[in-house]
């Protein structure tokens, strides 16, 4: 591949996604491929050189917690004393794996 002096593009990029959301259970699949892509290298290091960046992520996993202390949502209305909601939904936790083939 020539140099083309240009950091970070990829001559091609594509990406495509589907989502379902039930009662109990959201699914997301996502796919995204990229070229390798020119990275230059001008640090002041003595062995400094260009290179190509080539795509090295396979499988990724992700943890996230959300509201793990538990504590209510409360809205209030006009002012801080009025309570107009009060609801509680409890920790919710989020497991997810990605896989590149």
């Amino acid at each position: 591949m020539p140099d083309a002096n240009l950091f970070g593009f990829s001559p091609q990029v594509a990406s495509a996604s589907v989502y379902w959301e039930g009662d109990r259970a959201t699914f997301r699949v996502l796919y995204k491929y990229r070229e390798s892509y020119f990275q230059p290298n001008n640090l002041p290091f003595p062995d400094s050189s260009n290179r190509y960046v080539q795509d090295s992520d396979y499988l990724s996993v992700s943890l996230k917690a959300l509201n793990l202390l538990d504590e209510p949502q409360i809205m209030t209305r006009g002012n801080d004393t009025t309570v107009s909601d009060y609801s509680r939904s409890g920790p919710k936790y989020f497991l997810g794996a990605k896989v590149k083939f």
